[in-house]
């Protein structure tokens, strides 16, 4: 899909296995797909200003860079798993993730600067290389967690609640606004 302006493709009975994204003006991105089998997002481009929501009923694999330079929120929900292929990253402002399953991106070149996860049953895994990440939330009920800031500290501006271990691998300091609930292990 390549768009001069916003890209609304929000049906949630659409059936797309590989889905490539571009829009060279200012919009929001919206993607739905209801295809159980999954999604690999295989290119990605997003205008001058806007946020991108991306929504699959199956697994989300992430088989290309996902670059967002304009300060917009990226969203990623996948009714499965959500994964980075090799050699591919996540670069943006805000990110959100929602997934029942493992949520893990943990590529090299990830530089995002807030996050808030959340998943049912799986862990999040997740590496950026930010001055400082802001985490807004994050919630796994049943698993574990693993934070890892190649770039700098970290913050918890929101509460975290992890059923598992909480391990942080941070470059700088670690601060916190919000409660943190670890029913394992927290190692920082």
């Amino acid at each position: 899909v390549t768009s001069g302006g916003a890209v609304t493709l929000a049906d949630a009975a659409n059936s797309i296995n590989q889905l490539s994204l571009n829009s060279s003006a200012a919009g929001n991105i919206t993607f739905n797909n209801g295809n159980p089998s999954g999604l690999s997002l295989t290119g990605y481009t997003q205008g001058t200003s806007g946020n991108t929501s991306i929504t699959t009923a199956g697994n989300l694999v992430i088989d290309t860079p996902l670059v967002n330079t304009n300060g917009g929120t990226m969203s990623l929900q996948s009714g499965g798993t959500i994964s980075q292929g090799t050699g591919k990253y996540v670069q943006t402002g805000p990110l959100v993730l929602s997934a029942p399953g493992d949520i893990t991106l943990t590529k090299a070149g990830n530089a995002f600067n807030q996050v808030s996860a959340s998943t049912t049953t799986g862990g999040v895994n997740l590496t950026t290389s930010a001055s400082n990440l802001n985490v807004t939330g994050l919630s796994v009920p049943l698993g574990s967690a693993s934070l890892q800031n190649l770039g700098g500290g970290l913050n918890f501006t929101g509460s975290a609640s992890i059923g598992g271990n909480l391990v942080l691998d941070l470059q700088g300091g670690i601060s916190q606004t919000a409660p943190i609930s670890v029913a394992g292990a927290f190692e920082v």
